[in-house]
């Protein structure tokens, strides 16, 4: 397995400074985002894609291995088709091989039928670029249906194509009964709309829908709050595990929210691909 660090570690810092910490870490690969302004790093609309693989590449680091798109709240966002597309087209022109969206929390007043129903319609004509580009779209639990098992079985179960799948992300399981919302550049969180039972077991619900699973984010929580990984209460060794008794054999990938001192995130990010090495 590749082992890369999500670029949101260093999310107030510029994305060449990331790259030298990972690449001075001992990284080969890193994941990045495209959502400003909470995580800036890439804008798709004015970087050029083969400069933007040539500056990775220079930096040390052999590729990067997904990236997180603008508008990925499906339900919510209407931008999120167009952007989603243009998205797959501009990895796939940086050799990136996996776009990150999520389904978003639901509307206030819009029922789970309707939220469900629009998030499926929006997902047909992503899929379709991904297939048309080569480049798998992979949905991490962040929102109203794929905080659950079930809910998250549910998307899966909405495409077989190879090109649709999970990235999994046991910490947003632990932490189920919230949704994350990206308003400017904070975090915000409040309870999904399907969340009125307690939380699931991380690695039951990972369980379900292991053979979709394209990427994995390894994050671990103590108090609420990011830590470095083994220090907090997410089950990541067990998910690890289980993800390799299916055969996985892709990225694992270190995060966190991106809020502790740079001091912090560079530790987290030492000892997360210290701790992964023994699984990779």
């Amino acid at each position: 397995m590749k082992i890369a660090c999500v670029s949101v570690l260093f999310r107030k810092y510029s994305f060449q400074k990331c790259l030298d910490i990972l690449s001075g870490l001992g990284y080969e690969y890193v994941e990045t985002e495209a959502m400003s302004p909470f995580c800036p790093h890439v804008n798709i609309d004015a970087d050029d894609p083969i400069r933007f693989a040539k500056l990775v590449k220079e930096s040390g680091i052999r590729q990067v291995t997904a990236l997180w798109m603008a508008h990925g709240r499906i339900i919510a966002e209407p931008a999120s088709v167009e952007t989603a597309v243009r998205s797959l087209e501009w990895c796939a022109a940086a050799g990136i091989p996996i776009l990150h969206t999520g389904d978003g929390m639901k509307p206030d007043g819009m029922s789970g039928a309707d939220a469900f129903s629009l998030l499926r319609e929006r997902l047909f004509p992503m899929i379709e670029a991904a297939e048309r580009t080569g480049v798998i779209l992979a949905l991490e639990p962040h929102g109203t249906f794929s905080l659950t098992g079930d809910g998250l079985r549910r998307i899966a179960g909405i495409s077989t194509s190879p090109f649709f799948g999970i990235n999994y992300d046991a910490a947003n399981i632990f932490r189920s009964t919230y949704v994350e919302n990206v308003q400017g550049s904070s975090f915000s969180y409040g309870k999904t709309a399907a969340s009125g039972a307690k939380r699931e077991d991380e690695l039951e619900v990972l369980e379900k829908i292991a053979d979709r699973v394209v990427n994995y984010h390894a994050k671990d929580v103590k108090d609420g709050e990011c830590c470095a990984l083994g220090d907090g209460s997410v089950k990541n060794d067990a998910c690890i595990r289980l993800l390799k008794l299916h055969g996985y054999d892709r990225v694992l990938s270190v995060e966190t929210d991106g809020n502790l001192s740079i001091e912090e995130e560079t530790e987290i990010a030492r000892r997360g691909l210290e701790t992964l090495k023994r699984y990779a």
